[in-house]
């Protein structure tokens, strides 16, 4: 947690990042198996009991709080984008003269490695939907296809 003293706040931000991004991916594997479970056993629509046992109000509860958790996420994206980039390429070693304008070699590389990985899943999926758009309004057979 003290090996960036030029920006304190990227040791924190890989740290949260990493627990409360780990809590969402494993929150929607959850949601997919707990899913995948109800259309094995056929269920179609919530019975009528569910209504009055609360079913659906922690349904409701359970969105809110994902959509929470995702907009926290991406606010926490933006400060970690502000936090490694405000201090491009710092010093790697302490000097004698300002010893609190360094920052770690590994922790940085690690957070624009990160970063960089990030703006590639996003740019990834950007042309994928890009390519899809154009295929679904130029009617390529490609889209009708698959369904």
């Amino acid at each position: 947690m003290r090996d960036c003293p030029k920006e304190p706040h990227l040791p924190v931000y890989m740290v949260v990042g990493g627990c409360f991004g780990t809590i969402r991916m494993i929150w929607n594997l959850w949601s997919q198996i707990r899913s995948r479970r109800y259309e094995r056993l056929d269920i179609i629509a919530p019975p009528a009991s569910a209504y009055e046992d609360g079913l659906l109000a922690s349904n409701i509860a359970a969105r809110v709080l994902s959509i929470a958790l995702t907009l926290f996420l991406l606010l926490w994206f933006g400060l970690g984008n502000y936090w490694t980039f405000r201090i491009y390429f710092p010093d790697f070693e302490p000097t004698l003269f300002e010893p609190n304008r360094w920052c770690s070699k590994q922790l940085y590389i690690f957070s624009l490695v990160h970063l960089g990985i990030l703006y590639c899943v996003l740019l990834a999926f950007v042309s994928l939907a890009v390519v899809l758009s154009c295929c679904y309004v130029f009617s390529c057979p490609l889209v009708v296809r698959y369904q």
